[in-house]
């Protein structure tokens, strides 16, 4: 069965909204867990080990200061494209950041 984008073993039209509710459940809290700390604490150091504020950052990537705020305030996901960008401003690979 395929529905959603999702294939493998889903038995029934239940378990996949089942699946569903699950992972839009675990996505929900993924900006309040203390992974997601870690992550925006690593993601600020980085940009301080690289001498960069926050307005800098912002202008490099288009974007509004206050982006760059939430994100490392934890208010905002970080998406895998701005972290890539993120860390290469920062003279840091990606690992740096998620580990």
């Amino acid at each position: 069965m395929e529905r959603g984008g999702f294939v493998g073993d889903i038995n029934s039209i239940s378990e996949y909204d089942n699946m569903e509710s699950t992972l839009k459940t675990v996505m929900k809290k993924g900006i309040f867990t203390k992974d997601h700390r870690a992550l925006v604490a690593k993601l600020r150091k980085a940009r301080e080990n690289a001498g960069s504020q926050q307005k800098d950052v912002a202008r490099i990537i288009m974007r509004a200061q206050s982006f760059v705020s939430k994100l490392e305030s934890g208010q905002r996901r970080i998406d895998v494209v701005h972290l890539k960008k993120l860390a290469m401003i920062y003279k840091e690979p990606v690992d740096f950041i998620i580990r």
